[in-house]
């Protein structure tokens, strides 16, 4: 009897069920370190270029530059063909000799433009040569940063409109 009894036993092996009891929560805390580590790399990362002020979980950007253009009534139109760009300021008051334009990607900063524009006559001109992108964030800001303007450049139109960030109010 003690013979059959041996027969009927299961042999020693390796049980599939092991793997799921140690080796799924092994890859869960795995991954979770792997993606601590990335995060941790990955340091502050905004989408905005602007200086922004934290509090608690809140961000706080300063505006005044753009409340200044608003009542400036400044915008302006950018074209961009070949290389070549002009930009046309509207509104009142003096302009600047000199402004600068920064192109900000949406999601890769190192594909960032910044750019300093010479006056000719009434028109603002550079040259430039951007990566291809489909979508550009723009800010046009005066030397002394007293305003700034923003606007998009989308796909390959090249011509862009600028304004004060909350437009008319």
């Amino acid at each position: 009897m003690n013979t059959s009894d041996r027969s009927h036993e299961t042999p020693r092996r390796f049980e599939p069920m092991l793997l799921l009891v140690w080796g799924l929560p092994a890859v869960v805390v795995v991954a979770g370190l792997v993606t601590l580590g990335i995060a941790i790399r990955a340091g502050q990362l905004d989408a905005s270029s602007d200086a922004v002020r934290r509090m608690a979980q809140v961000q706080q950007t300063d505006m005044r530059a753009d409340a200044q253009a608003l009542r400036r009534g400044l915008s302006a139109s950018l074209r961009v063909e070949d290389g070549a760009l002009q930009l046309q300021l509207l509104g009142a008051g003096e302009a600047d000799d000199a402004l600068s334009l920064h192109f900000e990607h949406p999601s890769n900063s190192k594909l960032d433009r910044h750019i300093a524009l010479q006056r000719d006559g009434s028109v603002w001109t550079a040259r430039i040569d951007l990566p291809v992108a489909d979508h550009w964030r723009l800010v046009l800001r005066a030397s002394d940063a007293s305003w700034r303007l923003d606007g998009e450049l989308r796909g390959h139109s090249g011509i862009a409109v600028l304004s004060p960030r909350f437009g008319h109010g």
